[in-house]
C-alpha cells in the first residue's frame, strides 16, 4: 500500500476501501494475516482494518465474527482467503481440530526395549522405555550389556571409534606433546612436563607462604610487645 506524509511529518498508511476487485489492496499483519481497510464492517478494529478472511465470510453470509469465533482456513493457508477454504468454528473447536491433527500426524505405538509393553509416544520425544524404573531395570540386565558390546565392537570393525585424547598434539595450555615435553601418568594418560614444573613451582610457593604466616604473627606480637 502506498504510504504518505500526515500533517506532523510522519508516515502512515494511506487505506482504500477493500472490495473483492482490488483483492490484494491490503497488508500482512504479524501472525500472517492479510488485513483490509473496511470501516463498514462491525467487527473491524479502531483504524477501519479487519482481516481479510473475515470479510469474505461476512460479505457471503452476512455473520460478523464475534467473540470465541474464528475462521478456519481447510487448506492450512492464511493467505487463501477464498469463501471456498473458508469455516467458522468456535475457538476451542478450533484448538481441538489442530490439537488432534498434529498428535494424530505424531503419536506413535512402539513396544518398550525393556519389558515390550506397548505404549504411545511422538516422533520429536523418540522414547523407548515407557517409565524411567523400566530403563533402570534393563541397564543392569545382562542383555543390555551384551547388546552394548555388541555395538561397540561392530563400530571398532567400522572404524567408526576414534581416541580423541590420543589425536591431541597440544596440551589445554598450547604446549606440544612431543618425546621430551611428555610424562606418562600410572593410568597411561599423557601429561605435560612443563605444566607440572609449573604447578609443582606454585605448590611450593604457596606452602613456603604458609610456613612464613605464623613468623610474621609472632614478630608483629613482638613490635607490639615493646
Amino acid at each position: 500500500m502506498p504510504r504518505i506524509h500526515d500533517s506532523n511529518g510522519k508516515f502512515k498508511r494511506s487505506f482504500r476501501f477493500w472490495t473483492p476487485q482490488n483483492w490484494d489492496e491490503g497488508y500482512f499483519e504479524t501472525r500472517g494475516y492479510f488485513r483490509v481497510f473496511r470501516p463498514d464492517y462491525p467487527g473491524a478494529y479502531k483504524d477501519g482494518s479487519a482481516k481479510r478472511s473475515h470479510i469474505v465470510y461476512w460479505l457471503n453470509t452476512g455473520h460478523v465474527i464475534r467473540k470465541g469465533e474464528i475462521i478456519h482456513h481447510h487448506n492450512e493457508n492464511t493467505h487463501d482467503d477464498c469463501f471456498s477454504n473458508l469455516q467458522l468454528m468456535k475457538r476451542d473447536d478450533h484448538m481441538a481440530h489442530h490439537r488432534g491433527e498434529r498428535s494424530q500426524k505424531l503419536r506413535l505405538i512402539i513396544s518398550c526395549h525393556g519389558c515390550g509393553i506397548p505404549f504411545s509416544t511422538t516422533a520429536k520425544q523418540g522414547l523407548k522405555f515407557h517409565s524411567p524404573g523400566c530403563y533402570r531395570e534393563y541397564r543392569k540386565s545382562e542383555e543390555s550389556r551384551i547388546k552394548h558390546s555388541e555395538l561397540m565392537r561392530e563400530k571398532a570393525q567400522r572404524g567408526e571409534l576414534r581416541n580423541y585424547e590420543r589425536e591431541k598434539t597440544h596440551c589445554p595450555s598450547g604446549h606440544p606433546y612431543d618425546a621430551a615435553n611428555t610424562r606418562l601418568s600410572k593410568k597411561g594418560s599423557r601429561l605435560c612436563r612443563i605444566c607440572h614444573r609449573a604447578r609443582v613451582k606454585a605448590r611450593k610457593i604457596r606452602l613456603r607462604q604458609a610456613r612464613m604466616v605464623p613468623q610474621i604473627h609472632r614478630l608483629l606480637n613482638q613490635e607490639e610487645a615493646i
